[in-house]
């Protein structure tokens, strides 16, 4: 019986739930959960690997900018966080790239307005095949979803069901992906990255103020570009601008998706432009 149990407990996946590791199957959150209730919480996606630029200060640097807007506790720092992903990709034996997930939320209790800002966290991994450079046929335009620049529109919240509105606007569609736009028709983001275009040996990016999430890679490739010497330009854009383009591109902690057509036209593959420009250079 004990034998059993131990094997169980080796091959099981484990997670890492307010400093404890345990297996997926016995972490269990109450129904007061202020996440559940009430989206009072936040999250990051971190992608490691050996073909992947390392973004944890940046994911590590939103989360903390975020929860000091919310007046969350976070029980941890970087070097910490490093540590905790380092053991549970170790513990789950997970070899090669890795896509962790981290939850964080604030401690039950209250209604809107919360007693409390303690937090809790949960942290999960699995292995992933997806890469780093790729491609998608063709981008659209979500008709449904819009987005709105405030004070937390830069963060990664457990409120995202502008997303799921425009992820299910999608599967309607034969787009592969949908640009969401703000109130005044200005391109934002995709459902899921960051959007860039380049045009005249220029790359231009939504600026914060359109509503679009402060995404890592984001920030990774404005950094890089801007040291590189190169001409990176946060703006407020219609969707005719993209038509005019010479190329377009995703981008999100995952990796970099270059567009093949938009409303009609196609588009150059950039990743000449991005791996001479890029230090240190992406793994195209």
């Amino acid at each position: 019986m004990i034998l059993n149990w131990f094997k169980w407990f080796i091959d099981s996946m484990k997670a890492i739930y307010n400093s404890r590791i345990l297996p997926l199957e016995k972490i269990s959150l109450e129904i007061h959960n202020r996440a559940f209730c009430y989206g009072d919480g936040l999250f990051e996606t971190i992608v490691t690997g050996p073909e992947r630029i390392s973004l944890t200060h940046y994911h590590m640097a939103r989360l903390t900018k975020a929860s000091a807007l919310l007046h969350i506790q976070i029980p941890f720092e970087a070097e910490l966080l490093e540590k905790m992903m380092e053991q549970l990709k170790k513990v789950n034996k997970t070899e090669g790239e890795c896509r962790f997930r981290l939850q964080v939320w604030r401690s039950s209790g209250g209604l809107y307005e919360p007693i409390q800002n303690s937090s809790e966290f949960l942290l999960t991994c699995d292995a992933t095949s997806y890469p780093f450079y790729g491609s998608i046929d063709s981008l659209g335009i979500s008709k449904n979803a819009k987005v709105t620049h405030h004070k937390l529109s830069f963060a990664k919240t457990m409120s995202a069901m502008i997303y799921v509105v425009a992820g299910l606007e999608r599967k309607q569609t034969d787009y592969d992906d949908l640009i969401i736009t703000n109130g005044q028709d200005q391109v934002a983001e995709s459902i899921s990255s960051n959007i860039f275009w380049l045009k005249d040996d220029i790359v231009y990016t939504p600026a914060l103020a359109s509503g679009c999430v402060e995404g890592t890679m984001r920030c990774f490739l404005i950094e890089s570009l801007s040291e590189q010497g190169r001409s990176v330009e946060e703006v407020m854009a219609s969707k005719e601008v993209l038509t005019d383009a010479d190329a377009i591109f995703l981008s999100n902690a995952a990796g970099i998706r270059w567009v093949k057509q938009f409303e009609g036209k196609k588009y150059e593959n950039p990743a000449e432009y991005l791996r001479s420009h890029i230090t240190p250079p992406l793994p195209l």
